[in-house]
């Protein structure tokens, strides 16, 4: 089934962001829902050109417990319908940009046609996804053939609900936009935090819309973050003053702040005076983790529960934690250790090495910790071995002794396209001691040969990563390794990705009104290489309009590698073409192609011979047709056209001009000048004799 559009009086929209900084906003209206019947409904969202999220393409599927029926409410615990663990006791929520989401859902409205498909939708959602540290978060709000509040001005989302942050990080920073869906400029008076309580745990990062003029078609965004200072609601609104006839319109915001979650864990040696030869373990409540000096973070404290143990980790020299680093007494660096059996502190400033430290890059909180630690109370063995986390996934715990092994490389290394960009993926591997994947990145089809070739793209722990702002035209290589703790590498894993090339031309560039032009797209490798069998979306604007719609989707043909489109537009339109991307592929945009299309002017007379005294006529229609527009007369004298008087048309784009002739043979013709939607049009010439 096809995306269908939104209807009269009605406004489709996806608004969506990421605790990863990814906004996607469409507003286009190719909308639909693709399973025409309840229980299980299944929505799709296609974006516009100027999607700020490559990939063009969302889909959702929202389902209530098995033999239940969706409506208005809240669906907690819903897992994705493809988890292992989905038996359909529970609610599902589905993403296509997710495999295994965890979430929940609210549905404000929902309607039915009379055969028990969905017509019309509000609904409201947020889910996890894993394999991320710390885990992305997803936050949305769909809205489908909804009647909007207010005809003049849209706003999307309506309301804004961040999942659970951890305090003295930045949550996700959305985008909240306002569509002119009226036939006017609306201006913008001010776009401000509300100052109710909590308010200072939210902050207006950019506003793009105070004292802005919106015409009709465009938008304006105010971005806004959640940085919560301690633990608790926040609640706040975003008010929008305007010369609508609203005159204000307000986006409530909510949020929770929650304790970030540490665990800890610790293998003393026999013999060891600090640990006294046990295994200790601490994790949520019984585990206190702390960062002094913030925001520059250069000092974490752990405290168990009861302080039965607690630590310093200084990295000293007023530095920070970095991620690959091993911090030890020879760059100032030191652990102070307390338990079971203390030596005071221990002679030893121990060896500590840090597997992951993520910042906030506006205020400078530390935002996640991993690392290994190794302390001796008296600088020999035996020894005490320990690990930390802090608002992320625990870390093996570090193997006693020396290690020096190599640990093993990552496994199917791939690269897939976006549009500009690439995602970069490989295969985890399953060492106990593995700390780290390090990539590099190079232009050409050469990988980095070592860790100080080319340029660093990546050090963590994930194994699927985006880079974007890519020149699409352009060959990249990539090499992978892998880290354990004991500082090993392992041996590399390469992949690579063309870029590629799409010419996008139209035979003629300006047509007469009824006339075809034939548009030729061609997918190419940057070497110039055919790429053959991938799909091209194309979307189309009028000329000197702002939003793109979506046109029509085609495949480029295997020999050919050609795509030729033929079609006669009615006014003049702007039109570009969109590939994704594919394995192996990076995606890339065409220049726009606008194609004028001129006036068709038909004109004749009854009389080629006529009295100079007498009245002739001229008559034909203008195509297409536009009722009261003005047709000139032309004659041709002098080496040049001359223009006379003019008529207007009538309903059906009709005209005649009654004019007296010149003595004498001349040429004539009728004159359509350019409007906004059409460039000029001219009929043929009309020989006419005055005698």
């Amino acid at each position: 089934m096809s995306p269908a559009a939104a209807a009269p009086g009605t406004v489709t929209y996806l608004s969506e962001w990421s605790s990863g900084g990814i906004p996607v906003t469409s507003t286009d209206g190719h909308a639909g829902f693709i399973t025409p019947a309840q229980p299980n409904t299944l929505y799709y969202v296609q974006g516009d050109a100027t999607d700020t999220k490559v990939g063009l393409g969302e889909q959702f599927e929202f389902k209530p417990p098995a033999g239940g029926t969706l409506a208005v409410g809240t669906y907690s615990g819903a897992l994705d319908a493809k988890s292992p663990g989905y038996n359909g006791t529970q609610p599902s929520l589905s993403a296509s940009n997710c495999n295994g989401a965890t979430g929940a859902f609210t549905i404000s409205d929902i309607g039915f046609a009379d055969d028990g498909s969905t017509n019309r939708l509000r609904v409201s959602y947020t889910y996890a996804c894993p394999g991320f540290s710390p885990v992305l978060s997803f936050v949305g709000e769909l809205v489908v053939n909804e009647t909007p509040s207010d005809p003049n001005l849209v706003v999307a989302p309506g309301s804004v609900q961040w999942p659970d942050t951890v305090i003295k990080t930045e949550g996700a920073t959305v985008p909240i936009n306002l569509y002119n869906d009226s036939a006017v400029p609306e201006t913008i008076t001010s776009a401000k935090l509300s100052s109710l309580a909590g308010i200072n745990n939210f902050t207006e990062v950019y506003d793009g819309c105070s004292g802005v003029v919106i015409h009709p078609g465009e938008v304006c965004t105010v971005w806004v973050s959640y940085n919560p200072l301690g633990p608790g609601s926040n609640t706040a609104s975003l008010d929008i003053t305007d010369d609508t006839p609203a005159e204000s319109h307000s986006v409530p915001l909510a949020a929770t702040a929650v304790d970030a979650v540490g665990s800890w864990s610790m293998h003393s040696e026999p013999r060891e005076n600090l640990g006294q030869g046990k295994d200790y373990a601490f994790s949520g409540d019984s585990s206190q983790v702390s960062v002094l000096g913030a925001p520059q973070g250069d000092q974490v404290q752990v405290r168990s529960q009861g302080s039965t143990f607690l630590a310093n980790f200084n990295v000293g020299n007023h530095d920070h934690f970095a991620a690959g680093r091993t911090y030890t007494a020879a760059n100032g660096s030191q652990i102070l250790m307390f338990g079971p059996g203390s030596c005071g502190g221990g002679d030893n400033p121990g060896v500590f090495s840090v597997q992951q430290a993520d910042y906030n890059h506006r205020t400078g909180y530390l935002m996640a910790l991993r690392l290994t630690f190794e302390f001796h109370c008296f600088e020999g063995s035996p020894g005490l071995y320990g690990s930390i986390a802090w608002n992320t996934a625990s870390p093996p715990d570090p193997i006693p002794g020396a290690n020096t092994s190599p640990p093993s490389a990552p496994v199917d290394a791939r690269a897939g396209g976006i549009v500009d960009g690439a995602e970069v993926a490989w295969d985890s591997v399953a060492d106990s001691d593995f700390s780290r994947s390090v990539v590099r990145a190079a232009v050409g089809d050469v990988p980095p040969a070592t860790l100080t070739s080319g340029w660093a793209v990546y050090s963590g722990t994930a194994n699927d990563i985006l880079m974007d702002q890519l020149d699409p035209g352009v060959e990249y290589s990539f090499s992978i390794w892998n880290y354990d703790i004991a500082g090993n590498v392992s041996a590399r894993a390469t992949t690579k990705i063309w870029g590629t090339d799409l010419p996008y031309t139209a035979a003629h560039g300006t047509v007469l009104y009824g006339v075809s032009d034939t548009l030729t797209t061609q997918t190419r490798r940057g070497d110039g290489k055919p790429a053959t069998g991938f799909l091209v979306n194309y979307f189309i604007r009028p000329h000197g309009t702002y939003s793109y719609s979506y046109w029509y989707t085609d495949e480029t043909q295997a020999g050919t590698w050609v795509m030729n489109h033929v079609f006669a537009p009615a006014h003049n339109v702007d039109v570009v073409g969109r590939f994704p991307g594919a394995l192996g592929l990076m995606g890339n945009t065409t220049t726009t192609l606008t194609i004028y299309v001129a006036y068709r002017v038909t004109a004749a007379t009854a009389h080629p011979t006529q009295s100079s005294a007498a009245y002739d006529k001229i008559s034909g229609v203008i195509y297409p047709h536009d009722s009261g527009a003005r047709v000139y007369i032309q004659r041709y004298y002098s080496g040049a056209w001359h223009t006379g008087g003019y008529v207007l048309t009538g309903k059906t784009g009709g005209y005649a001009v009654a004019f007296k002739p010149i003595k004498g043979t001349f040429a004539y013709r009728m004159y359509r000048p350019a409007s906004k939607l059409n460039v000029a049009g001219y009929s043929g010439k009309i020989i006419i004799t005055g005698t």
